[in-house]
């Protein structure tokens, strides 16, 4: 998990999003789609696992974001 005092001591104003880090916003947003989308199915053990398997995807997209955000904190750190 990313450090978040480190991220919150970044320069922001030096920040450019690679277009891996765009890519990966935007398949946040297909996966909030999704899920806006599956909430609106009856209860059943398929929308669980649906929702179960959305959190996953979430979760790992989230990871390799804030792993990147604390990479870029810490090059930052080391060249200040």
């Amino acid at each position: 998990m990313a450090n978040p005092q480190l991220i919150s001591k970044m320069d922001h104003s030096h920040c450019v999003l690679q277009p891996a880090h765009v890519q990966q916003l935007r398949e946040l947003q297909y996966l909030n789609l999704a899920r806006q989308r599956i909430l609106d199915w009856p209860d059943s053990p398929v929308k669980n696992a649906a929702l179960n398997a959305l959190c996953g995807e979430e979760g790992a997209v989230l990871d390799g974001l804030a792993y990147a955000a604390e990479r870029m904190a810490a090059r930052q750190s080391t060249e200040h």
